[in-house]
Order: C-alpha cells, then structure tokens, then sequence
C-alpha cells in the first residue's frame, strides 16, 4: 500500500514536467502482483519505454503511444503504429502494455500476435465455441495486437478477426495495432476504418539513434567496442535495430567460441567474416 501511494504521488508530481517524465522511472519489476498474471498477458518485460530509445524519428510516436499508456482508453483509441521491419513497433506495443500493467493495476492487458489470433479463432470456429471465445475478450480492458498487415494476406479467415476486433472496440476496450504496411493499404479492410483512429509512424533509425542503440546493447551483452568500430556498424548496417543487435550477438558469440579477445576479432578482414550478412555494403575502416 505505502509504496502504490509512493507511486501515486510520483506520478502526481511527474504531470507537470510531461510525458517523458512520467516514463524515466525503471519499471522494477518486483512490482508484478502475480507472476502467473503478468504471464498470461503475453507482453515481454524486456520492452518498456525506458529501455526504447527515442529520436526525431520515432518521437510522434513515441508520445502517442505514452499518452495511451497514461490514459488508456481516453486517448487514441484505437492506435495504430505502422512502419518497415525493425523500427520498435513490437517494442512500443510492449512498453504499452507494461506500462498499463504496472501503473494501472486493475486493468486487464492482453497481447497477441494476429497470427496467433488468426489460429486461435480457427481452433475455436472448429470446436464451435467461436462465440465464448469472441465474449472472453469483454473482460479486457486493452487489447494490443501486433502485424496486423497479416489480415490482408488471409483475408477470408481474417473476417472473424475484423468482427472480434470490431466488437472490442464497441465493448470499449482499448485496442493498439501495429502493421508494416502504409495504413491506407491496412484500410482496406474496410470494416476496421474508424474516424477516431490515429496513425503514427515510426521511420528507420537515423545515424545518431543507431550509434546509441549500439552502445546500449553492448552494455546490455557486457562487450567493449571501440568508437570507431561502433561508427562503422552505425554507417554500414541496414536500417534495422534486429540487425544492429544481431551484429553485436554475433561478435560476441564469435570472440567467445574461438576464445579470442575483442581487439584480435576487430580487424577489417574479422569484421568482413562475421557482419557480411548486415552490412548494406562493407567498406574499410578509415
């Protein structure tokens, strides 16, 4: 009790200096009521926004996704964030669902994936339980659901999707979507357009949002990288943060199973071997 007040309060004083404010604590995550609970929600704790590096890029985004958080159901609802592969969509649509399952206790959180909820209807219609499913979501409160551009690739089997995702949103639930595609092409759908919904983009990582993305990920793997070699992967990898971070897995993996120090992997020719397939083009180091 002493530490929800402690807070409640925190929060009280945060609103005057905003909404990044508000998301710099560390979620602790000796918070979670029920490990069984926070489980069943389907969310990755790695995934908060203290951990989602923000840039110019990504900052629209950034804010509409932690108003949403803050607010849930009373702003953006529903929310879709679109953008190409390894931007931090799946990323900002954990830190969501983090946020509102530590700082909104009675409120119930869900994330799926849409091919999992595309299997998972399938069973259901099968079983012919399709509608206790469809009235088992009444008891969320918000429904986070990523790669919806799949609905458009099975777009018969997506319509009881649709009309599940239709109902959540007349239930009042809010819903969160994330989606590769441009939104006019997700739209087309039809059925899911509404006037309230927002669009937020998130664009490739710019130079200096990779440099720092590198850096936070080599303390995060306990590896060392000269500046220069952390330029180098900022200038030359493609603009993926998965790639970034399985670039600096797999120097590490390399040091640690040739049993060789991080300067003998660093030389032009090591580097070539093991990033070849990150790099949009490798060029020496100068």
């Amino acid at each position: 009790m002493l530490e929800r007040t402690k807070r409640r309060e925190f929060l009280k004083r945060g609103s005057k200096f905003g909404l990044l404010f508000l998301l710099r604590p560390i979620l602790d995550m000796s918070w979670l009521r029920n490990k069984y609970c926070y489980e069943k929600t389907g969310l990755n704790p790695l995934y908060t926004f203290n951990s989602f590096i923000v840039a110019p890029s990504n900052r629209y985004a950034y804010c509409a996704s932690a108003k949403v958080a803050i607010w849930p159901g009373k702003a953006y609802n529903p929310l879709l964030i679109y953008g190409g592969s390894g931007v931090g969509k799946t990323h900002l649509l954990n830190a969501i669902g983090n946020y509102i399952f530590f700082h909104h206790p009675k409120l119930c959180v869900q994330y799926i994936t849409t091919e999992k909820l595309l299997f998972d209807l399938a069973n259901q219609i099968r079983r012919g339980n399709i509608e206790i499913y469809r009235k088992s979501f009444k008891n969320l409160d918000i429904l986070l659901i990523d790669d919806v551009h799949f609905l458009l690739k099975r777009e018969k089997a997506a319509e009881e999707t649709i009309r599940l995702i239709d109902s959540s949103y007349k239930w009042g639930i809010q819903i969160v979507m994330t989606c590769s595609d441009f939104p006019e092409s997700f739209l087309k759908l039809k059925k899911i357009i509404y006037k309230s919904m927002l669009s937020v983009e998130l664009k490739p990582p710019c130079y200096e949002t990779k440099i720092a993305y590198v850096k936070r990920k080599c303390e995060e793997e306990k590896i060392s990288l000269p500046e220069k070699i952390i330029e180098f992967m900022a200038r030359n990898i493609k603009d993926d943060i998965r790639a970034l971070a399985g670039a600096i897995k797999k120097i590490k993996a390399y040091g640690s199973i040739k049993n060789i120090s991080v300067e003998e992997i660093l030389s032009e020719q090591t580097l070539e071997k093991i990033l070849y397939e990150y790099l949009l083009k490798f060029k020496k180091l100068g």
